[in-house]
Order: structure tokens, then sequence, then C-alpha cells
């Protein structure tokens, strides 16, 4: 999960690489029957949310556990994705996206294209295959709209984000829910005339990412939100 590394259950990051590097067995081996599952259920995931039609409503489970987005905790259950990343989940796509990184990258070059790795890659590796033994619920997210805000040199044309949240539950490996949200420009958004639309941008991004992570936290008051700014 990058930011939400889940060392506190991790192998220690300085044995991993000492293993990988001595030849020894790395400890992402001995996970690597329950990683491929966990994989397997994510790409389910992803090809569901890609043949999906736009939601006509909007609904979250009531039943099970409440996903649990926390960061760094063993009560952790659920992670973010963006639909995007599912061309070629080995990397993270700089397109249009609400979650800003891939969490499966060194997981999916690991185990689909048979990538050894070492060093920073190695940690990185370490880390997402722990992230990943808890996680129950993947939510992604998908844009089905977007228009590009202007600068009108003095002032801005809000723009328009219509993006979908899907909440698939990895166990069950069915969409247990999802909400729609429509972000726009703040109307008084921070704009540097020198770069004027990168920062329209990155306001309207961030206003649609807050709208999922408030109807998260309405649903689920209990429990940590995503956190896709």
């Amino acid at each position: 999960m990058g930011r939400r590394a889940a060392r506190r259950h991790a192998v220690p990051v300085g044995l991993a690489l000492l293993a990988s590097a001595c030849g020894m067995t790395p400890p992402w081996e001995r996970q690597r029957a329950a990683t491929e599952a966990k994989l397997a259920a994510i790409e389910e995931a992803g090809a569901a949310a890609k043949a999906l039609e736009p939601l006509s409503s909007d609904s979250l489970p009531t039943e099970g556990p409440a996903p649990n987005f926390a960061a760094q905790s063993l009560a952790t259950n659920a992670m973010e994705m963006d639909l995007v990343d599912f061309d070629d989940l080995t990397t993270t796509h700089e397109q249009l996206r609400l979650v800003s990184h891939n969490p499966v990258d060194r997981v999916a070059a690991w185990l689909r294209k048979g990538e050894t790795p070492s060093g920073k890659d190695a940690e990185k590796l370490n880390d997402q295959v722990y992230a990943l033994r808890n996680i129950r619920y993947l939510l992604i997210t998908r844009s089905i709209e977007f228009v590009e805000p202007r600068d009108l040199g003095g002032g801005f044309a809000s723009g328009a984000w219509r993006e979908e949240a899907l909440l698939f539950d990895l166990e069950q490996r069915k969409l247990v829910g999802g909400i729609r949200v429509t972000g726009a420009n703040s109307d008084t958004a921070k704009v540097d005339p020198k770069n004027a639309p990168a920062w329209l941008r990155a306001d309207l991004r961030a206003n649609t990412a807050r709208a999922i992570e408030e109807a998260f936290r309405a649903r689920y008051p209990t429990v940590p939100p995503p956190k896709l700014e």
C-alpha cells in the first residue's frame, strides 16, 4: 500500500533484504500461495469493475465487518486502487486518477512477470505482501466523466469529476456496494497564475476524493474511511 505499508506486521525489512542478498529464501516466498490467491481475487475484481455499467444507485454493505482503511494497523482490512492500474498491475499509470499509487505493483511484477527484486524494490515487495494478508475489501475508483476546469485569467470556470467508488469483497469475490459522487472546484480555489491548470485540477481532485471519504465516514463512523487525497 505504498504510504500504508504495514510495517507493524511485516518481517523486518533488514532481515528481508539480508535473506535476499545471502541467497536464502526471502520471507515473501513463504507467503507465495496466499499472495497469489489474493492477487487473483484483485484481478477478478478489476475485470468486473471494467465490465460494470455505471451505477444507477448508491449502496454500501450493512452486514459483515466494516471496511477499515486504517494506516499501518492490524485492524486494516481494506485498501484502495484506481481502475486505470488494471491495464498493467506492475506499474502506476500516470493518468486521470484519484488513488495516488498502485499498492500491488511489486507483487504483480513478482508473481506475473517473475521479477526478483533487490534493494528498495525488495523492501517494497516485502511491505506489499504483508499488507495484503488481512485485506478483505478492495475499493476501486473509476472515472465516469471528467470536465477540465478552465483558467479565465483573473477567474476560472469550475470543472466537474463524476466518479464511482466500487467496493468488492475479495473473500466472497463479488461487488458488495458502490457510491457515485460528482466533484467540483471550490469557489475560492487557490490558484498559482504561473500554473493555473495544475492548481485547478488538484483542487478538483481533492474535492472529489473528499466526497468519497465523507460518504464512507457517514456510513461507517467507527472506522477510518479511505484516504484518497
